[in-house]
């Protein structure tokens, strides 16, 4: 059963999620949150977020097409997370919520069929891709409905998202068989921004994502005052080329360094603890395609600018590259990922590389992502710099529409050469998209240490997102 879609206008949505964001800036709130690189895993799936089933919009030569599932594909920063694309608004109001009325529903792409098309394409996993949508002949940005009311080809966009998220911890003695100090529950604000962009033409973009930030404990021990300047963050700003043969970019500003899986959870062993957490951006140029089966992202950065709105890497600057790549199928994705920087301070180099890898046995997703990293400032109790391992596997369930079922394993070892020194994590829970542009998450975490001195401790993580 299918609910009646509530009585407001997107533009009433945005204005209430303006207004919230604006009180939330005035607390004091926030950090952000990433993308979820399962959905470009999955889409898959759903070739109907790209294409119109059956095909009525041109299906390009191979060089040109679209099909990348790939991050680019739904959000217009190419590596994810922040503004969506009028495809990914799409895939967020028609595959994703169980309740409300779907955009595709007002589209009519029967018009554009030729006569002795077929009136249902066809989707094979293990074949070509696409290969049983017929080519169209028009263009997907030309057609008004292509989106239902949603403008393919807008020249600005405004959105937000706002996460709200709950963490209730439980220590258990060293010896694991009673609980020792009593459960502590948090409520607090993980994320508030603001996306704009400015397309003045069909492959130009302008984009600008501003946030909000809590106070933070710097490297010595001081804390930001509440001033404006501190809350302030000019998290990603960039000029972009793109759309160009092969489904090449070219962008200038400053972003995120594409490393690994950029996944939700910025408190992951192969996020946070690899150095790769919500903090993690720098100023530079990045080049990258995504060629049919191919991708790959090349990054030349400097960070820790300390005149940066909100920069909080000013005891780290550095300049560097950070690259991934691989090749992807309709059902798996194999690639490697690699990051380079020499500070600036003392000469202290950091180097951290391993594989990531994915594949889709729909409805059942896999994930996994494997980091070595080596950073010559810290140094070892056992001497020298630290050799760092850290993994990371995921499965999702997407059969049901609207709710998935997900299941997590941790593992890392902060220093190899010491002994009673490695954690892992197991993680439980599901992902709830009610309607479109309301997601609720619950997991509960149970984190275990190798070392008989460091308690276990369970966590119960809820999380509520909002974003247009």
């Amino acid at each position: 059963m299918r609910l009646a879609p509530l009585p407001f206008s997107r533009s009433m949505v945005l204005l209430g999620l303006v207004c919230v964001t604006l009180a939330a800036a005035l607390l004091g709130w926030a950090s952000p949150a990433a993308a979820t690189p399962m959905y470009s895993v999955s889409s898959a799936h759903a070739c109907n977020t790209c294409h119109v089933e059956p095909t009525g919009w041109l299906n390009p030569e191979k060089a040109n097409r679209r099909c990348t599932l790939d991050c680019q594909g739904c959000h217009v920063n190419p590596s994810g997370g922040g503004l969506r694309t009028p495809l990914g608004e799409f895939y967020g109001e028609e595959v994703l919520p169980m309740f409300g009325p779907r955009p595709g529903e007002s589209a009519n792409p029967a018009r554009f069929l030729r006569e002795g098309e077929p009136s249902k394409g066809e989707f094979d996993m293990f074949g070509a891709w696409n290969g049983g949508w017929w080519p169209g002949e028009v263009q997907h940005r030309e057609i008004p409905d292509r989106y239902g009311d949603i403008d393919p080809a807008p020249r600005y966009q405004i959105g937000t998202d706002i996460r709200l998220m709950n963490v209730t911890t439980q220590e258990t003695k060293a010896t694991g068989t009673e609980f020792g100090t009593p459960a502590k529950s948090a409520t607090f604000p993980m994320e508030l921004e603001l996306y704009g962009a400015l397309h003045p033409a069909s492959n130009v973009t302008a984009y600008l994502d501003l946030g909000v930030q809590g106070q933070q404990l710097l490297p010595d021990g001081q804390t930001y005052a509440s001033a404006a300047k501190k809350r302030a963050w000019v998290r990603e700003t960039f000029v972009m080329l793109h759309d160009l043969p092969g489904s090449q970019y070219v962008r200038v500003g400053r972003f995120f360094q594409p490393y690994g899986w950029r996944i939700s959870d910025h408190t992951s062993f192969t996020r946070r603890d690899t150095g790769f957490d919500q903090n993690r951006q720098a100023l530079g140029v990045e080049w990258g395609h995504a060629y049919y089966e191919s991708w790959s992202n090349v990054m030349l950065w400097h960070e820790g600018l300390e005149s940066w709105p909100g920069e909080l890497r000013t005891n780290f600057a550095a300049n560097g590259v950070t690259a991934q790549g691989g090749w992807r199928g309709m059902n798996f994705t194999a690639g490697g990922t690699m990051h380079y920087g020499k500070r600036t301070a003392d000469d202290s180099t950091e180097f951290a590389a391993g594989p990531m890898w994915a594949y889709s046995l729909f409805p059942l997703i896999y994930m996994g992502e494997l980091d070595y990293r080596s950073d010559t400032r810290n140094l070892s109790d056992a001497g020298g710099a630290p050799k760092q391992l850290a993994a990371f596997h995921e499965l999702q369930w997407h059969g049901f529409t609207g709710i998935s079922p997900k299941v997590r394993y941790e593992w890392e070892d902060p220093d190899l050469a010491l002994t009673e020194n490695a954690k892992s994590r197991v993680m439980g829970g599901f992902e709830f998209n009610p309607y479109a542009g309301v997601q609720f998450d619950l997991v509960y975490r149970y984190e275990m240490s190798e070392n008989p001195k460091v308690s276990d401790k369970g966590q119960w993580l809820s999380q509520l997102h909002l974003f247009y």
